[in-house]
């Protein structure tokens, strides 16, 4: 049989292979609308000709770039979603829309962990299909959480240079960038552009452990809120109710950097209008959380001036009335307390498992600030905290039984958090309760607002070695059966704190040298 055609054929098809060309790597330095083109770039500084030649506007180059995601071998599920279909009215590259992606999918979740709320859910992911500032600025923070998922919380005061928070920064800048262009726009809608990128400025500092910095994005969009003469109503629109509420709560926590309120909105209700009209009877869970909103913040701030003047560090006169009326602050938490279990008891209340939370979420919180409040009544009169020991102990019990209900445990938490009801119980005389106090911050490291968990357990910490160096002085011996300190051999100076735990007799060695 004659095979020659068919082995002609293959050994032609030897001779002559097919020819590919050689892949090179893909340029990562062009400008940013080639790159979402997908075309090549010329890279010419300033403004490539590729897009100056077609009439279209160079977006300019990118400083940071973020590594390529690593190609996986098997199809496995990637903890972030594939990035949104791109419906954006502006350019957007690839590295920017992971970290949107990241923020839509993961930041979101956390934000709204505890409670849910619309601004994050609607408002802010809405005006950044249309607003690039907002864009810029949501791809900032969520290249930011990205980068502390890997690493974790930084210590307040220390740098990052990672590639995440340098891109962070990049983007940032070009959200201010853009805001400052429209500076001289008659634009409306501007106004609560600049709120909302404030906002996201100012959790992305918080982040960063930046808090001086924060604090100034806040009191920027502070100012426009109160311009605006932005006041709590029912009437109001839920987009502006939203802003202003979170606002609030920021401004509450922030006295440290800003040391006095810019919106009187809360400490007017509770000091010049009667609170008692506005806790009406709750018929939702959400109007709960409203009625709360107004005495939390007033009282939040009430124990930021107390514990500033503690310190000698001077505040601002501005806001030194309130300190005058601190039973003010606890006969509107008593009464709100009474409203929040009367509404628990109605038979027509019907409460999803994320409510009911909430509502043990309120009620820790509220005990908290109780008792935060007598203890600073206590001190200001230099009286022992003994007398509270009941309150104290029935605080640790509710905030167990809390904690053992949050499952998912959030980075960030901008709701009304539980950080400060762990300060207050490190308050308590009982060496057991204020250790378990400072382990429970560090087990759960987030950030609530301007209350960082970790900076939070070594204020305590800090706190109780003061006390201990005190104690030694009057007591170089200790307390037989509850405290006592010796050196090792390097000569550091330890306190053996002696308290019987789970398994009988427990000490716990703490260093009063460091």
């Amino acid at each position: 049989m004659d095979s020659g055609p068919l082995e002609d054929s293959i050994t032609s098809s030897h001779k002559n292979p097919v020819r590919r060309r050689a892949s090179k790597p893909r340029s990562r330095t062009g400008c940013r609308t080639c790159r979402a083109r997908r075309i090549k770039c010329d890279e010419t500084p300033g403004s490539c000709q590729r897009c100056t030649s077609t009439g279209r506007v160079c977006d300019g180059y990118e400083v940071q770039r973020l590594p390529l995601p690593p190609r996986r071998k098997t199809a496995t599920v990637s903890r972030i979603p594939a990035p949104v279909p791109t419906g954006f009215r502006f350019t957007t590259t690839t590295d920017e829309m992971r970290c949107f992606s990241y923020f839509q999918h993961c930041s979101v979740s956390n934000l709204i962990a505890s409670v849910d709320n619309p601004l994050w859910e609607k408002l802010v992911l809405q005006m950044s299909y249309n607003e690039p500032a907002v864009y810029h600025a949501i791809v900032a923070l969520g290249s930011i959480h990205q980068n502390l998922e890997k690493h974790g919380l930084p210590r307040p005061g220390k740098k990052s240079d990672s590639t995440l928070e340098r891109f962070a920064a990049e983007q940032s800048l070009r959200s201010f960038s853009m805001l400052t262009q429209r500076r001289a726009s008659q634009d409306p809608a501007l106004r609560q552009v600049v709120l909302i990128c404030c906002l996201l400025f100012t959790v992305t500092e918080l982040l960063c452990a930046r808090p001086e910095t924060a604090s100034v994005h806040l009191a920027g969009g502070l100012r426009i809120l109160r311009e605006l003469r932005a006041q709590r109503g029912a009437h109001s629109p839920w987009e502006q109710q939203t802003t202003l509420e979170t606002y609030l709560h920021l401004q509450s926590q922030s006295f440290f950097m800003m040391g006095g309120p810019i919106l009187t909105t809360d400490h007017e209700i509770i000091h010049e209008r009667p609170y008692e009209d506005h806790l009406s009877t709750f018929t939702t869970f959400h109007e709960a959380q409203r009625a709360f909103g107004p005495v939390f913040n007033a009282s939040c701030g009430f124990h930021v001036i107390f514990w500033k003047q503690r310190q000698r560090i001077p505040a601002a006169e501005s806001y030194q009335a309130s300190l005058l009326s601190p039973t003010r602050i606890l006969s509107c938490l008593n009464r709100f307390l009474q409203q929040l279990e009367a509404f628990v008891a109605q038979p027509f209340t019907r409460l999803n498992t994320k409510e009911e939370r909430g509502v043990q979420l309120l009620r820790v919180i509220t005990h908290g600030q109780i008792v935060g409040v007598k203890s600073s009544l206590l001190l200001s009169n230099d009286l022992s905290l003994h007398s509270l020991m009941e309150d104290f102990v029935n605080l640790h019990r509710m905030l167990k039984t809390t904690l053992d209900q949050i499952r998912d445990r959030p980075l960030i938490s901008l709701g009304v958090g539980i950080i400060p009801v762990f300060f207050f119980l490190a308050q308590c005389p009982d060496y057991e309760i204020r250790l378990w106090a400072i382990d429970s911050l560090l087990s759960w490291p987030h950030c609530g607002g301007f209350f960082n968990s970790k900076q939070m357990a070594q204020v305590v910490l800090q706190g109780m070695k003061t006390e201990l160096r005190t104690l030694r002085e009057s007591c170089p011996l200790g307390v037989d059966g509850v405290v006592g300190f010796f050196n090792k051999k390097d000569g550091s100076l330890f306190a053996r704190i002696l308290y019987s735990g789970k398994n009988g007799a427990t000490e716990r060695l703490v260093r009063l040298d460091e």
